[in-house]
């Protein structure tokens, strides 16, 4: 028959997957019936990263929903297009590629480039037929010949004529990598009345990814220059604080005076490198003579120098094994544990 469509058998599904047609309804239809493609088995995704609102729409169950419309026939997959693709006008399904392809064969549209889409009229809320199609032909009696050739050729097809038939120049049909016409860009740009007007110079688009590219990055070798600036000015305040505090404790005259030394750095260090310290929950430890011992579950040698700040002068430390290797550590705790 004339008018009858071919689809290319896709085979049968891999092992261990499934595949089913549905409708609206997610009723499992029989074989020959049109429907939404949906499979599942390993491959399948688990989703969209952190879009629970578009998982809603990808997932009927454990179903995935493909995106395509097809039917099953002797155990064989056939796809038939795409369920966003398909035109519903007057009632009936029109599928674009047959269209495209008849109004593709009319002397003096490019081949290959026509569009067929669907576009909500707003006012009267119906979806209108669209065809959107190349020509180099600027005469305008050559252009209203074409516009009543694919309308007869759309009557001769599908039994009607599209609502409008949009003639631009050529490069106006948008088209992915492989050549694919992008319909729904195509609806975009006409619903905008973008068709046929010239696109920003490539240079300028390069400029803006550029741009975009470069903004970010630089914001973030600032932000790390930042860092690097500030580790080197806090080095800066605590070696001199470190070598003044070391000969305070090892040669203070009085015993007593090298713990108040090393809180009074502390709390320099702390406001000159623009840290806060806070303390809370002094109140829990006991005021009775009991002993007590706090454990710190590996600890850094900053954490002995922020209890030192905390802790009460009667509290003493127990150093790690490793430190009598070190000169300064050493000679430092020696005349720290001398005044406990």
């Amino acid at each position: 028959e004339t008018n009858t469509l071919k689809f290319v058998a896709c085979g049968v599904p891999l092992t261990d997957h499934e595949i089913r047609v549905v409708d609206d309804a997610d009723r499992e239809l029989p074989d020959r019936n049109q429907g939404r493609l949906q499979f599942r088995g390993p491959s399948a995704t688990d989703g969209y990263f952190q879009n629970s609102e578009q998982n809603q729409a990808l997932f009927s169950g454990s179903w995935l929903n493909t995106g395509d419309l097809a039917y099953v026939a002797d155990g064989e997959l056939y796809i038939t297009g795409r369920i966003k693709d398909l035109i519903i006008h007057a009632g009936r399904n029109i599928y674009p590629q047959e269209l495209e392809a008849a109004v593709s064969e009319i002397a003096g549209i490019r081949k290959g480039c026509v569009a067929v889409f669907g576009s909500t009229d707003q006012e009267k809320g119906t979806e209108r037929l669209v065809v959107l199609a190349e020509t180099r032909e600027p005469l305008a009696e050559e252009q209203e010949r074409l516009r009543g050739e694919i309308n007869q050729a759309a009557t001769n097809l599908i039994g009607t004529a599209p609502d409008e038939v949009v003639l631009a120049p050529p490069h106006s049909v948008l088209k992915t990598s492989s050549g694919k016409i992008r319909r729904s860009a195509c609806r975009e740009i006409y619903q905008k009345n973008l068709i046929g007007k010239k696109s920003k110079a490539l240079g300028w688009q390069i400029s803006r990814l550029l741009a975009a590219a470069i903004i970010p990055q630089t914001r973030r070798t600032l932000a790390g220059l930042k860092a690097y600036i500030y580790a080197i000015y806090v080095w800066l305040v605590f070696l001199p604080l470190a070598i003044i505090t070391w000969v305070g404790v090892v040669f203070a005259p009085i015993d007593a005076w090298r713990r108040p030394i090393m809180r009074v750095t502390i709390k320099t260090f702390a406001l000159l490198t623009g840290n806060s310290v806070t303390i809370h929950g002094i109140e829990n430890l006991p005021d009775n003579d009991q002993t007590r011992i706090i454990i710190c579950n590996h600890s850094s040698y900053l954490d002995s120098a922020i209890l030192l700040l905390a802790l009460p002068i009667h509290f003493c430390f127990v150093a790690k094994g490793s430190w009598p290797a070190n000169f300064l550590p050493a000679h430092c705790y020696a005349g720290w544990v001398r005044s406990l």
